[in-house]
């Protein structure tokens, strides 16, 4: 699976979850993770409404599922917009506030704030869920704070000294 990620096989990693989708019994704790991945795999495809179905059908099932938060990030994202991204995550932010990727979820919310220019909700968030965990040994955290802090210069938009 992660290989197929690697070298953007996308279409490849869609048909294998589908079929996984459709072999998994229902009644097993990972068929919502499976149903998530799988949403992810058609966000990619560009199968957003479809995308979008499974990760709610994920969630009703399972609501404190962070991949169905994150594939629905993407969803939104590139199909309803940040205002309506805004919206869903944070009405859901106690679904996936601890989970592994919390802040690789925040990451993708400080997006939607930028686009509507919120810069004061995105340094919040940032220094709410970001700079806590940001260290040497947390690669992705440093990775999604550099990656706002670079949008930010383009924009010429001074993020502070403590940033």
């Amino acid at each position: 699976f992660r290989p197929y990620i690697e070298i953007g096989e996308f279409a490849r990693i869609r048909d294998m979850l589908s079929r996984a989708v459709h072999y998994c019994p229902k009644q097993l704790s990972v068929y919502p993770y499976v149903l998530s991945i799988y949403a992810f795999s058609l966000e990619e495809n560009n199968q957003r409404d479809l995308a979008e179905s499974i990760c709610r059908q994920s969630i009703a099932i399972q609501p404190k599922n962070p991949w169905a938060f994150h594939a629905m990030c993407h969803v939104m994202e590139e199909e309803r917009g940040a205002k309506i991204g805004i919206e869903f995550l944070t009405s859901h932010r106690n679904d996936w506030k601890d989970s592994i990727i919390s802040r690789h979820i925040a990451w993708h919310l400080m997006l939607y704030y930028l686009d509507l220019n919120q810069i004061d909700n995105l340094f919040q968030e940032f220094d709410d869920m970001l700079v806590p965990n940001l260290s040497s040994e947390n690669s992705f955290a440093l990775l999604d704070a550099s990656a706002i802090l670079w949008r930010l210069n383009v924009l010429g938009i001074d993020p502070g000294e403590k940033r």
